[in-house]
């Protein structure tokens, strides 16, 4: 029997693209299907997988692992290291 696939979630998946810009974060700017669109940024993709990972009550060394790994999918450089960590710091200091 074959693996299930999530085809609403891997047609999402296909569906973003990047548009080669950078959002207001300084990430990789997404579009939908071509057509830019203000909700979908990084930051709240960011914030998605980590509600969905239930990132706060991980423990530390969880948490920073985590981070590490979407800090080298968003891109090498420096500036865009830094806009994750601030959107994880941003986050934590949320009520």
């Amino acid at each position: 029997m074959p693996d299930y696939v999530n085809k609403s979630g891997v047609a999402a998946v296909r569906g973003t693209t990047y548009t080669g810009q950078l959002d207001n974060d300084g990430l990789p700017a997404l579009s939908w299907y071509g057509a830019s669109v203000d909700t979908l940024t990084s930051a709240n993709l960011i914030n998605a997988i980590l509600d969905a990972i239930d990132f706060d009550t991980l423990d530390k060394a969880e948490q920073t692992a985590i981070i590490e790994q979407i800090c080298q999918n968003v891109g090498g450089k420096t500036f865009q290291r830094a806009a994750v960590r601030r959107i994880v710091r941003e986050r934590r200091r949320r009520p």
